[in-house]
């Protein structure tokens, strides 16, 4: 992660990789006066709206870092505990650890230089997946009994990104 990115690899077809990008969202979130301790840190409750879910996150001034789990920060410390409204997704913090010292292992750093120059675009990656996710559906239907129908789900229903700012 840099520069407000976050860089991952997301695996689709058994062993087809894909090296993405994805720009950290700027989530809008309103600050309540609940708090609770976790992990022995005293957090304060935050919701928000990210692609498509409600999201309760619980992060600590005391922590200065406005990171949290997978893509869910922007408070005003680090999110120790986050999940969405209907409990489909739950991050939360088991342990900490604080170490000044700590850098990345050169194999991770080497592994991102050599697919620099294969990163696609996030929005044709989502695309890439909901043809996968589209095929998918296709084929439990098609091996259904005839006669058998389904009823119609958004086609990201069950992924933690539903929505996307590029989509109605």
């Amino acid at each position: 992660m840099s520069d407000n990115k976050l860089l991952f690899t997301g695996y689709m077809t058994g062993s087809k990789r894909y090296f993405t990008k994805d720009n950290l969202p700027k989530i809008i979130w309103s600050l309540k006066n609940e708090s609770k301790e976790i992990l022995g840190y005293k957090c304060y409750k935050a919701e928000g709206t990210f692609r498509g879910r409600n999201w309760i996150a619980w992060y600590s001034p005391q922590i200065a870092s406005q990171l949290g789990p997978w893509k869910i920060g922007g408070l005003p410390g680090l999110v120790l505990e986050a999940y969405t409204d209907k409990d489909e997704y739950k991050y939360t913090a088991r342990r900490i650890l604080t170490n000044s010292n700590l850098t990345v292992p050169q194999g991770i750093i080497d592994y991102i230089n050599e697919k620099k120059g294969s990163i696609i675009p996030f929005k044709e990656y989502i695309e890439k997946e909901n043809e996968f996710i589209q095929s998918l559906s296709s084929e439990q239907l098609s091996s259904m009994p005839t006669g058998t129908t389904s009823v119609k789900q958004p086609l990201r229903n069950a992924q933690i990104e539903s929505l996307f700012e590029w989509e109605d």
